[in-house]
């Protein structure tokens, strides 16, 4: 994968020249493509692929109205142990790019029209699959009583709740963990930070 492959170019003519490095004979193989072509996909909806052959890229677009955060949940990556997911900005700039197997988020999006692209690995031979949801974040923030249970569901991936509570005096605290559940993190955040 090359570090930014996506060209911002003005309206005009160009000329894209291929050379070899040096005394390099080698066949060669590209595909230049406007992403105002990529598939369009809702937030919350599975989406799933196939890059045939391995080393190549295939991308998707969806629209945001309002600022929000979301999450990229890789459901399934077969096939292809090198390829990356990459996030592309309604001005261009990558918000972010990792290893197609990596979860990612929560992020951050502004309103337009944002790209997501599922980037084979250039030596990758074959072909593989892919799966993915772009899962808008549900988070919510309630009032704790000190003493009281609470309970909830986090029913979307990168989903969060958070509670807030004040003291008036200094105090030590014990936090009860009355889940049974290694994949759940804790944080608290204060005066001192976290």
């Amino acid at each position: 994968s090359i570090s930014d492959p996506v060209i911002r170019l003005a309206a005009g003519d160009y000329k894209l020249t291929i050379l070899g490095n040096g005394d390099t004979v080698s066949g060669y193989a590209f595909r230049l493509f406007d992403l105002a072509s990529a598939a369009a996909v809702t937030p919350g909806q599975l989406v799933a692929g196939t890059l045939s052959p391995a080393n190549m890229t295939e991308a998707y677009q969806f629209q945001i109205e309002s600022p929000g955060e979301y999450y990229f949940d890789s459901r399934s990556v077969s096939g292809l142990a090198n390829a990356h997911w990459r996030l592309i900005s309604p001005s261009g700039g990558i918000t972010f790019s990792a290893s197609a197997t990596s979860d990612v988020g929560p992020v951050a999006l502004g309103p337009g029209t944002h790209t997501i692209m599922v980037e084979g690995y250039q030596g990758d031979t074959g072909s593989g699959t892919y799966s993915f949801n772009i899962q808008p974040v549900a988070s919510g923030v309630g009032a704790l009583v000190l003493g009281d249970v609470n309970s909830g569901t986090l029913a979307t991936a990168g989903a969060r709740r958070a509670y807030t509570f004040s003291l008036v005096a200094p105090a030590t605290l014990y936090l009860d963990s009355l889940t049974n559940a290694g994949s759940i993190l804790w944080s608290l955040d204060g005066p001192s930070g976290s």
